[in-house]
């Protein structure tokens, strides 16, 4: 792996305790495909929420979309990595092409939806999208339900770390102009009632290791952050329960 495609994967791997894991768990995947997968997803999330500019969101996600659709002739290392992986040959250019649209869609969003539900219908076609490319590169079946849930969690978790209550959350229907609240307990009851049988459903599905792992640690931080207790980001406090949890959640998934 080159330095540039590891220094930008190191920095989407640092904004999660569950990835910062990954090579502890699974060494060889620092020379895999599924840290610079990782670290794309990671800079699609953040040109989506990006709402200051949306000719900056344009200019990016179009940009990888060609780059990733060029395949041996992709310019950036992380689209190198990610096109070396051992099954990505089998997707063709318009995949992702199709990704990258799809993204672009999300960071142009005129009008927020009203509610988690209407968030969930805008965000489906983006998690399909992500979930066949997933499914195709590691031959673990990735349920677009998985990959919504997953993201969506993951935005609030950041969202709440950082006190943020504007229109980067817009997306996923957390109306923040109108409540005027810092995201908080109440926010994660919300979206837990909306989600609780998809909840349900992806504790029992069969997930990459990425996923299984991120699963592990949000088994340990939900309840918390309903409780309204306070957390901060990494491995502390509960350093130790985070770490049990994420080696249980790499052991099933290396067994299943």
């Amino acid at each position: 792996m080159s330095e540039a495609a590891r220094s930008f994967i190191d920095k989407q791997l640092g904004r999660e305790a569950a990835y910062r894991l990954l090579p502890t768990f699974a060494p060889g995947l620092k020379q895999s495909w599924l840290p610079a997968w990782v670290g794309l997803l990671g800079e699609l999330d953040e040109t989506i929420f990006e709402r200051s500019d949306p000719r900056v969101a344009q200019t990016k996600l179009l940009w990888w979309g060609k780059d990733l659709a060029a395949g041996a002739s992709a310019q950036h290392p992380l689209s190198r990595q990610l096109l070396a992986a051992p099954h990505a040959a089998r997707i063709g250019a318009e995949a992702w092409l199709a990704l990258a649209q799809e993204a672009l869609r999300l960071s142009l969003l005129d009008a927020a939806p009203r509610d988690w539900a209407e968030a969930d219908a805008l965000w489906r076609s983006l998690a399909e999208r992500v979930a066949a490319l997933e499914s195709a590169l590691c031959g673990v079946e990735t349920s677009p339900q998985a990959v919504a849930l997953q993201w969506q969690r993951q935005r609030l978790w950041h969202a709440m770390l950082l006190g943020r209550h504007d229109q980067s959350l817009a997306p996923l229907g957390w109306q923040a102009d109108a409540r005027r609240e810092t995201p908080s307990a109440r926010l994660w009851q919300d979206w837990s009632a909306s989600n609780a049988a998809a909840l349900d459903a992806e504790r029992a599905a069969r997930l990459p290791l990425h996923r299984t792992l991120l699963r592990g640690v949000w088994a340990w931080r939900l309840p918390r952050l309903l409780a309204g207790r306070p957390l901060h980001d990494g491995l502390a406090p509960g350093g130790a329960a985070l770490l049990w949890r994420s080696w249980r959640a790499a052991v099933k998934a290396a067994r299943s």
